[in-house]
């Protein structure tokens, strides 16, 4: 009986993370607090980062990585016609018959979102503009770095 019991309860959390977004989203960055370790940010976040990034720098230990971060979700109606439909001597529609069909369509609009880390505490977070028009000197040193590294990339 334990054992089914443990497999229901497995079953669940492999659910549950299933239904996990493939982005971060704006209630999660809000929890994002700086000095955070890395593992919790990761655990916070709760999908991997794209293609963490070291930066040669002398001044310390630095890596950046990045996630899909929902900045919007569109909504809309596309309607379709249908070719087949029967109309009577009158051009009018038979009755039980639909001239078109319709079907709400949603899609997310995405950006990046760029986490800083220094010796695996994250030290600052945002979006590509965002780390050269940070208060923190270091970071407005980095800013040029990140971007030149992250272009030479592909990113």
């Amino acid at each position: 009986m334990s054992a089914r019991i443990s497999f229901a309860l497995l079953s669940c959390v492999v659910m549950i993370a299933g239904c996990a977004p493939p982005y971060v989203t704006h209630n999660q960055l809000n929890r994002l607090r700086k000095g955070m370790q890395h593992e919790s940010v990761l655990d916070l976040l709760s999908i991997s980062p794209d293609n963490p990034l070291r930066l040669p720098v002398r001044s310390g230990n630095y890596t950046v990585e990045f996630y899909p971060l929902q900045v919007a979700q569109t909504s809309k109606t596309e309607y379709t016609r249908n070719p087949f439909v029967q109309r009577d001597n009158n051009g009018y529609i038979k009755p039980g018959q639909q001239e078109t069909t319709s079907r709400r369509v949603k899609s997310d609009v995405k950006a990046n979102v760029y986490f800083l880390y220094q010796d695996d505490r994250l030290r600052y977070w945002g979006m590509m503009g965002d780390f050269s028009k940070s208060d923190d000197p270091e970071v407005l040193e980095l800013a040029p770095i990140i971007y030149t590294q992250l272009f030479l990339q592909g990113f």
